[in-house]
């Protein structure tokens, strides 16, 4: 920055200090840190919070907490970050969740259990440096998670719910695609052969993401790459789980039901050529080759 006196005024660059009588000027080297009675700025940076963003309603009960980018003013490395989310503004005495993770991470997705549905949250996090140093917590922002479904048919989480499920240990509702974003008729496998899903009778997500979400795996890899409502991580049920769709398939609201044909489930049949079918008009389950046209329903799963 230029400086320039002219009589009484002072000029910066950018603006004018009329009648200033006496001006007095000082010459600093070096980083300022031998300064006294000078309030110097924080090494690092106060973080604000980027996602969920402030009041936002619908929220999984499993967010994805979200900071904006690590910075030190001295360049030291990012080697923790602490994320907090509070049922209370004031995070005093109703913490519900809290994780220091170590790393340079500005993210953290909250594992299931944690937050309870249908209430509002609020959400704060602060990064440490290599010397133990610790930022100020962000700003508390809020945001409310999705209350449980209640009502078979009901519209919900992206979807409708229709039906729960007990899988890899957990419990959970399952959510139906709406028809006008979560049907197409795909070949299971563009080749009969085996993928490793094996005969998971319940666990479509993890039949799905493990193995399925790929092009050569068309109706794993179609729900897989799936955004309705707000929500990306839709699946091609398991065998149980369609079974709930076609038990419940009479709940589902006028234009959202099934037609009647075959569709496809994501277990694997013992036989590595063929995967598991049912039928829509009889209930009945069947097999068929991997790379024959059949019908597909994503569905998305909330734990209770």
């Amino acid at each position: 920055m230029a400086i320039k006196i002219s009589g009484n005024t002072v000029i910066d660059n950018s603006r004018n200090v009329v009648s200033a009588n006496i001006v007095t000027g000082n010459n600093f080297v070096g980083d300022g840190s031998g300064l006294t009675g000078l309030p110097l700025p924080d090494e690092l940076l106060k973080p604000t919070n980027t996602s969920p963003t402030d009041g936002a309603t619908g929220e999984s009960s499993t967010p994805t907490l979200c900071g904006s980018q690590y910075f030190s003013l001295y360049g030291k490395t990012h080697t923790c970050s602490c994320f907090e989310v509070s049922e209370c503004s004031d995070f005093s005495t109703c913490n519900v969740f809290t994780c220091e993770i170590a790393g340079a991470c500005t993210s953290l997705s909250v594992p299931s259990a944690c937050l309870a549905p249908g209430t509002q949250h609020f959400f704060r996090l602060r990064y440490e440096d290599s010397d133990g140093c610790c930022s100020s917590f962000s700003d508390a922002t809020c945001f409310t998670t999705v209350p449980l479904p209640s009502t078979l048919g009901e519209s919900i989480c992206g979807g409708y719910y229709m039906g729960t499920i007990c899988a890899a240990g957990s419990c959970y509702y399952i959510i139906m695609a709406p028809n006008a974003t979560g049907c197409a008729d795909c070949q299971w496998k563009t080749t009969r052969t085996a993928s490793g899903v094996g005969d998971e009778q319940c666990d479509g997500y993890g039949n799905t993401y493990d193995h399925m979400d790929n092009a050569i795996h068309g109706a794993g890899n179609f729900t897989a790459t799936r955004s309705i409502g707000g929500f990306s991580d839709w699946y091609l049920p398991a065998k149980c789980e369609l079974n709930q769709l076609y038990t419940n398939q009479a709940c589902a609201p006028v234009g959202e039901g099934f037609a009647s044909d075959y569709y496809w489930s994501s277990t694997e049949c013992t036989v590595g050529t063929t995967a598991c079918i049912l039928s829509f008009s009889s209930g009945v389950f069947g097999t068929s080759f991997k790379n024959t046209i059949r019908c597909v329903r994503a569905v998305r799963r909330v734990p209770f």
